[in-house]
């Protein structure tokens, strides 16, 4: 008897080491694939829902998410639309999910092409970085930059699309 308590112990513990090993490699994988994702992705899942957002020097935007890629968002803030690059959030709430992958056409649409698009409505565009907001028509969008031409003065300035903290249209 004390044989056949015995092994049913040893059984018990091999099954117990072997379920312990089974939930380590679990987490181990959900680590892994967690680690893979990217706020952009985060950020896409939340399209139609209202969310909160600050970027870099402390500004805080809040709307309706109209659209979002890897590298932007579009928010609307009453009737005002707000372009944000992902890469100037500092903190964003209201995240809850995860996009799938987004199609291989979408994955290179950087913030030039949102903004090539707003360019062709001929309107006067809001281009907040830190500190200052500039207002003018954008004329022209390079491959990492944008020019403005500024209300007050009629001066064209170039903007670094990483300098960008938002844009209005």
């Amino acid at each position: 008897m004390r044989w056949d308590d015995l092994f049913a112990d040893l059984s018990g513990q091999a099954e117990a080491l072997e379920e312990d090993a089974l939930t380590e490699d679990a987490l181990a994988l959900t680590r892994d694939e967690e680690s893979a994702i990217v706020l952009g992705d985060r950020v896409r899942a939340l399209i139609g829902c209202e969310i909160s957002l600050a970027v870099e020097g402390g500004e805080r935007h809040g709307g309706v998410l109209l659209d979002a890629t890897r590298s932007w968002l579009v928010l609307r803030e009453g009737t005002q639309r707000r372009l944000v690059p992902v890469h100037a959030i500092t903190w964003l709430e209201g995240i809850q999910r995860v996009a799938p992958a987004p199609p291989a056409s979408e994955v290179g649409l950087g913030i030039g092409h949102a903004l090539r698009e707003w360019s062709r409505s001929d309107g006067i565009t809001g281009v907040e970085v830190t500190g200052r907001r500039l207002d003018g028509a954008l004329v022209r969008i390079g491959a990492d930059h944008l020019e403005l031409v500024l209300q007050e003065g009629e001066r064209t300035v170039a903007v670094p699309f990483t300098a960008i903290r938002s844009v209005l249209v």
